[in-house]
């Protein structure tokens, strides 16, 4: 018989267990709902720096149990080859990408990178560690279902326009709540759904409360996925629909009034499913899925992933790099039909892992997801599964939808809770008394000391995404003020491309086109795949130019324009960029090319005046007319018309001069311009 002393100086009774769980739960509401709407990127960023702060916290804890009570508070389970497999495939895919700091941090908007993994690895290992008992998981389940309705209420307040935040886009027309993106929350309300079902509907001796409460949020869940209208939502609960009655035989005795039971889950999440498609906008957003651009730009990615994958097989293009290499796997007739979106995922967990990580990361991500399923599934037999049936239908919601969607770490933690809740009831040594002493005591202190300073270590990267957002609201109206805020979040974080780019626009914006410049070539030099950098370089160098009177900052900026292209040659707008810094640079029949293969691309573009002007200045002219012969065929607009019918008329083409001024008269009637064309040719 253990005394009452010795009973509380195990790991199952130390406050140090129990912290940890404390310090979980935190780390995962943080997760959900911290946003910093002075932040230059107000959630992902935000979210990522908190997460690896609690990170630190989550890991002294540990250090310092495992120094008091030994390493037998480990579970001793396989399942840690899997998350080390997972660690070892990003960790080798790092070392060999081609952007080392975004490997290791993620790219922009995202933060996937090496770190995320490690982050949740720890995680796994905290939960296999600490989650020992149902209270255990009562905390964190009351956790996440309090921050649940705040961010199903947030939605709301900004479906109804009710949100006191400006936001840069109208959250009223698909809500994105706490997490920054409607796809995001999408994610998440597919992964919540199945949570809420696994306890309202098949969680075993559950109290009558929580299920009522379970299925209240469920309710909640449909409504809220029906504004904001996603469709891998309808897919994330579809599968759990589908789920739903082999949860129920194997929660129960499969007999007759199981069988009833799961046969009548089954028609009304099915009726609910229908109701959804026929009366909602997620409806409408389903039933035009055969015309929807963005699923004819969802196919264009995935066979650019696949590419990629037979490219660089083994290893892939690195941990979160997608963005890198999708340049290179672009085609021309792309253009139309991906807009101009920053393609940094696949849109598919697995094509992604396959494209960054190559098959050592898709081994790993289907491991990652299998051993979660099917543990989940053994863990959940009749009479138990209290807690495996919501973490398992959770995870059948977020890994189908994941199947269409893009990664976030608003949601990419629920694998590695689910992993570490089956690690949690794994075997392990039995935990003997907390070992005692000076030593003891000084590792614990140097440990948590550690921690904590560890946990402060992201604050400079959070003052520098504060600052580079001052300097993005401020760079046009109050430069100075912006280029002081530039300044300070480069130096506190300076491998961030975006955090130059804003301060270049600064000190652009007060006319230090020379420092631009430069500020400008930092950016480029840390995201060269990225053309929007180059753009702004070459745009900065003939500014600076036009002030100053500078061949040389001509010819750079020439050079830069030409090596955005070179970047990313299917991109209709980097051609714009080499047509107006061309033509600012006395480069005319250049300046004419590239708008015209701008138009070719995407007939959307409206270069029209800018043709016009260099089409006048043109020397190569029976180039420029079958330049404007095929711009015209794609985009028929007067502007083009009168262009082609001038350098007709400089070609002596009369005849052809009056046939395209008599189409511009009949796009533009009364047009001066036209009606001039055809008297001087007798039309």
């Amino acid at each position: 018989m253990i005394d009452k002393l010795e009973l509380e100086t195990t790991f199952d009774r130390s406050w140090l267990r129990q912290l940890l769980v404390m310090l979980i739960t935190i780390k995962i509401v943080g997760i959900i709902l911290i946003f910093d709407i002075g932040g230059l990127q107000a959630f992902d960023f935000p979210k990522s720096l908190f997460s690896r702060s609690m990170e630190w916290l989550i890991l002294g804890v540990l250090a310092v149990a495992i120094v008091r009570f030994g390493f037998g508070i480990l579970p001793r389970t396989r399942l840690h080859l899997v998350a080390a497999a997972f660690v070892l495939a990003y960790a080798l895919s790092a070392l060999f990408a081609e952007n080392r700091y975004i490997a290791l941090y993620g790219d922009r908007d995202r933060y996937l990178g090496l770190t995320f993994v490690v982050d949740m690895a720890v995680l796994y290992l905290a939960i296999a560690v600490g989650f020992r008992r149902l209270a255990d998981w009562g905390v964190f389940a009351a956790g996440v279902g309090v921050a649940s309705v705040l961010v199903i209420g947030y939605a709301w307040i900004q479906y109804f326009g009710l949100d006191p935040i400006a936001w840069s886009a109208d959250p009223g027309f698909r809500p994105f709540s706490t997490l920054g993106h409607p796809d995001h929350l999408g994610h998440y309300l597919s992964l919540l759904f199945g949570a809420a079902v696994g306890v309202a509907v098949v969680g075993g001796k559950t109290p009558i409360s929580a299920r009522a409460v379970a299925g209240l949020l469920c309710l909640g869940v449909l409504a809220t996925a029906a504004v904001i209208a996603t469709r891998g939502t309808l897919l994330g609960i579809a599968a759990t629909v589908a789920v739903l009655p082999f949860a129920q035989l194997r929660a129960r005795a499969a007999g007759n009034r199981t069988v009833a039971a799961a046969a009548l889950a089954v028609v009304a999440s099915i009726s609910i499913l229908a109701g959804l498609v026929a009366f909602t906008p997620l409806g409408e957003r389903t039933q035009a899925v055969e015309g929807a651009n963005s699923v004819a730009s969802r196919l264009v990615v995935f066979g650019a992933a696949a590419r990629m994958f037979l490219d660089r097989p083994l290893l892939g293009y690195g941990p979160d790099e997608f963005g890198i290499a999708f340049p290179r796997y672009r085609e021309p007739e792309n253009a139309r039909v991906l807009g101009d979106a920053y393609q940094n995922s696949a849109h598919d967990w697995l094509l992604q892992a396959a494209a960054t990580t190559g098959l050592a990361g898709v081994l790993a991500a289907v491991a990652l997801a299998a051993s979660s399923i099917v543990g989940l599934w053994k863990a959940a037999a009749p009479g138990r599964g209290v807690i495996a049936w919501p973490l398992l239908l959770a995870s059948v919601g977020y890994w189908a939808h994941a199947s269409v969607t893009v990664g976030s770490i608003s949601v990419d933690w629920l694998p590695w809770v689910a992993l570490g809740g089956i690690a949690s009831v794994a075997p392990r040594s039995v935990a003997s008394t907390a070992r005692r002493g000076p030593l003891v005591a000084f590792a614990g202190v140097a440990l948590a000391v550690g921690a904590i300073l560890g946990a402060m270590s992201g604050w400079p990267a959070l003052a520098a995404n504060r600052a580079a957002g001052v300097a993005r609201q401020e760079a046009a109206t109050r430069p100075q003020t912006a280029i002081a805020a530039g300044e300070s979040a480069v130096r506190q974080d300076g491998g961030r491309a975006e955090y130059w780019d804003w301060l270049g626009a600064a000190y652009g914006a007060s006319g230090r086109w020379r420092e631009a410049a430069a500020a400008e070539a930092e950016a480029a030099a840390r995201a060269p795949h990225d053309w929007v950098y180059w753009a702004n370089l070459a745009t900065s160098y003939v500014r600076g130019a036009t002030a100053e009177g500078d061949d040389q900052l001509l010819r750079d900026g020439l050079a830069a324009a030409r090596h955005a292209v070179e970047v990313d040659p299917y991109e209709p707008r980097v051609h714009i960029v080499l047509a107006q810094t061309a033509s600012a640079a006395a480069s005319y029949d250049l300046a004419l090319s590239s708008a015209a293969t701008a138009i070719s691309l995407d007939p959307r573009q409206n270069v029209d005046e800018l043709v016009a002007f260099v089409a006048a200045r043109a020397t190569d002219l029976p180039r420029a007319k079958e330049l404007l012969e095929e711009m015209v065929r794609l985009r028929d607009t007067a502007r083009l018309h009168l262009t082609f019918a001038e350098v007709a008329l400089r070609l002596g083409d009369l005849s052809t001069a009056r046939v395209h001024a008599r189409r511009a008269l009949e796009l533009v009637p009364a047009n001066p311009e036209a009606q001039q064309i055809l008297r001087m040719t007798g039309g």
